[in-house]
């Protein structure tokens, strides 16, 4: 299993050469290749929480935007500070997102439960459906 970052612009996305051949080999071996619906995994980050997490109201973070750079329009220097401090921040928002949050950001809905299914075939056990957490 791999997560790869789209690091799309433009909704048109046409992934690169590298990052299609990646997924093509994860799915020929029985693998999940994700891809990010953002441009970057911090997109998946709903704003109410990262307003919490870094004390001033995040707007809306479009699927093509950095976080980072949202921040940096925000405050001057905010996105850099927290984009060199990448695992503080997961820290910091973990506690506060709720299933209601996630829901709704980009794919979480469709590709969680696949990676789950995946992760419990390779342990030989049943699949559980998101209803049943």
């Amino acid at each position: 299993m791999i997560m790869l970052d789209s690091d799309l612009r433009s909704e048109e996305r046409v992934l690169p050469e590298t990052k299609s051949r990646i997924v093509a080999e994860f799915g020929r071996l029985d693998g999940i290749a994700w891809v990010t619906a953002g441009k970057e995994i911090e997109n998946y980050l709903p704003e109410p929480v990262l307003s919490q997490v870094v004390g001033v109201t995040v707007p809306a973070v479009s699927a093509t935007d950095t976080v980072w750079e949202v921040l940096n329009q925000v405050r001057q220097g905010l996105g850099e500070k927290y984009k060199r401090a990448k695992m503080e921040l997961a820290e910091a928002v973990v506690p506060h997102l709720t299933r209601d949050l996630l829901e709704s950001r980009l794919d979480l809905a469709q590709a969680l439960p696949r990676v789950c299914d995946q992760i419990a075939r390779w342990n030989g056990m049943a699949a559980i459906s998101p209803a049943d957490l």
